[in-house]
């Protein structure tokens, strides 16, 4: 299974594969020192059946990755979204047309406000992530392995996060305050 991808026909390849999927954990990467804007260096998703980095930085036109992301019946499952909104936005000069983001969720049920990814996960999951590479330079090539499995864990739970809060949600009727995912998240 190919975890990086790097070249605009993978690119292709990949999207082919999510192209039914409605709901996708989204992250990104991105290097924001000595810069107004970040730059952004990986996007991570997962689906129920995978997670890929996407290296952004080594695939010129990312026309066809835009067109799945900010598809109207794409709904982004993300944790602290505003950020991963920007370094895209920077780019695409779009905005999601729907999301779910897990930290806000959170705070609706009571866990602590502006609580991590890494401690939800491990309230959620019982998992603990390492987090050692919080600080690394997304811009530098080639990405090493231990690298790119910990980008992909920044999406790997977010789609387990994301059934879990959104069962709470329900059970506490207060699903209706946050804004309804496409039908197919439901």
């Amino acid at each position: 299974m190919q975890t990086l991808i790097e070249t605009r026909p993978q690119l292709e390849r990949y999207l082919k594969t999510i192209n039914r999927d409605s709901c996708i954990a989204l992250d990104t990467e991105f290097k924001r020192i000595s810069t107004y804007y970040p730059e952004l260096c990986l996007v991570q998703i997962a689906t129920t059946h995978s997670a890929e980095c996407i290296d952004v930085l080594s695939i010129i036109d990312l026309e066809p990755l835009f067109e799945k992301l900010y598809h109207n019946k794409t709904e982004w499952i993300v944790h602290s979204a505003r950020q991963d909104i920007e370094s895209l936005y920077h780019l695409s000069k779009r905005l999601p047309s729907s999301l779910f983001d897990t930290q806000i969720a959170a705070s609706l049920l009571n866990y602590p406000v502006q609580i991590s990814y890494q401690a939800l996960t491990e309230i959620l999951q019982d998992v603990y992530l390492d987090k050692s590479h919080t600080r690394y330079d997304w811009t530098k090539r080639p990405l090493p392995k231990d690298v790119v499995e910990y980008a992909l864990d920044d999406v790997r739970y977010l789609l387990p996060n994301f059934k879990k809060l959104k069962h709470e949600l329900t059970i506490s009727k207060k699903i209706q305050w946050r804004y309804y995912c496409c039908s197919n998240c439901r």
